[in-house]
């Protein structure tokens, strides 16, 4: 409930100050005199600001319909999801608005979180994201490493290799390998924001691993049972869950169980049944 009323209020403050496009005291600072808790325009009046404070919390909140239209207001003409045109088409389209194309100054998280929840709710599908990508190449330009590192998880989740996915989705190797800045300015009183933003999608996307994976295995064994040879390590790759520790593993099973999808074998120990019609 207080998530919900969080992210209405968002919505709705997000909405006035724009429409209204305030650049004083009450779009930068709290009652208080702090700065605002939404981070909203700073003193250089950014438009972009408000939006994407509000990208980052619907992303954290997981409110698919705040995040849409959120995108709407930062990317123009551009849909992350649903049917799309000709990809020629609009390359062509782009190129006749030039004027738009050299005011769009993305800072790198926002494209960064804006390509992979692309890549999120498109899923299997990856046309949308390589169009997204294509496009804001061109527009707003990237570091390489971080332009190689986006192809890279869209291209390994693709071709369902977990093991590879999770190496390069940790936290770790994302702040040791890719140039995103630690503290962004324009979320000054919680330059946290992006980075949690940025770990809730690489959950999904490890999710999503995990649900293919998962199924894969399903339709490929009748029974397994844990204690045979390595097959809780094994099991726990390529469901990319935690492999020092069993807790993941054994939680992921008991919600699979209580889905009905597997079942623990009668008069064995750690060993299951696979349910479900293959």
């Amino acid at each position: 409930m207080l998530r919900t009323s969080y992210i209405t209020f968002v919505g709705k403050l997000r909405e006035g100050i724009s429409s209204s496009r305030r650049c004083d005291s009450f779009a930068t600072e709290g009652a208080d005199g702090r700065s605002a808790l939404l981070c909203i325009p700073c003193s250089s009046g950014d438009p972009f600001a408000v939006y994407e404070t509000s990208l980052h919390l619907s992303i954290i909140f997981s409110s698919s319909k705040q995040t849409e239209s959120v995108l709407s207001h930062l990317l123009p003409q551009r849909p992350v999801q649903g049917a799309t045109r000709d990809l020629e088409e609009q390359i062509s389209e782009t190129a006749t608005r030039p004027s738009e194309a050299s005011s769009l100054t993305l800072s790198h998280w926002t494209i960064t979180l804006t390509l992979l929840y692309t890549l999120v709710v498109n899923y299997p599908s990856q046309r949308r994201f390589y169009e997204m990508h294509q496009e804001l190449s061109a527009t707003c330009g990237m570091p390489s490493p971080l332009d190689q590192w986006l192809k890279s998880v869209a291209r390994t989740l693709h071709r369902g290799h977990p093991f590879q996915l999770a190496q390069i989705v940790r936290v770790s190797y994302v702040e040791g390998h890719l140039p995103l800045p630690s503290d962004d300015a324009q979320t000054a009183s919680f330059p946290h924001l992006p980075s949690v933003a940025l770990e809730c999608l690489l959950d999904n996307i490890q999710g999503l691993s995990r649900q293919s994976s998962w199924r894969i295995l399903m339709s490929a064994y009748r029974e397994f049972g844990l204690p045979v040879g390595d097959t809780r390590t094994w099991l726990s790759s390529q469901l990319i869950l935690e492999k020092s520790s069993s807790t993941d593993l054994d939680e992921w099973l008991r919600e699979r169980e209580e889905k009905g999808e597997i079942s623990r074998k009668e008069g064995t120990i750690d060993r299951w049944v696979v349910e479900l019609k293959r």
